[in-house]
C-alpha cells in the first residue's frame, strides 16, 4: 500500500471499487485533460494508486468545471465516506459537494 492509500480495512469500499470509480471518472473528463493529465491518471490507476487518480480527477473536474453524470458524483460521494479523516477528505468533500453537485447531469 502507498503512503496516499488511507488505511480503510474496516471500512467497506464503495460498489464497483475505487479502481471503477477512477476509470469511470477518468472517461468523463478525458475531453477536458490534456495528454499529460490523462497520461498520469492512466498510470496511476495502473500502478494502483486509486486513491491518488480519484483526488486529482476531482480536482481536475473541479477546476474546469466539468459536468459529471450526477451518479457519477454520488459514486464520489460514496468514496469519501470511506476515506472520512483522511487528510484531503474535506477539501475533496468540499470540491464535490460545491462545485461538482450544482453542475452534475440530472437524467429524467
Amino acid at each position: 500500500m502507498s503512503q496516499c492509500e488511507p488505511a480503510s480495512a474496516n471500512r467497506p469500499e464503495p460498489l464497483g471499487g475505487p479502481a471503477d470509480l477512477a476509470w469511470a471518472l477518468a472517461d468523463a473528463t478525458k475531453p477536458h485533460l490534456n495528454g499529460a493529465e490523462r497520461s498520469d491518471v492512466y498510470m496511476a490507476i495502473g500502478l494502483n494508486e486509486t486513491f491518488v487518480a480519484i483526488r486529482n480527477l476531482i480536482t481536475s473536474a473541479a477546476d474546469k468545471r466539468i459536468a459529471l453524470p450526477a451518479a457519477l458524483i454520488d459514486r464520489c460521494h460514496d468514496w469519501l465516506d470511506v476515506h472520512i479523516g483522511h487528510e484531503d477528505e474535506r477539501y475533496l468533500r468540499g470540491l464535490v459537494e460545491q462545485v461538482l453537485s450544482p453542475h452534475a447531469i440530472r437524467h429524467k
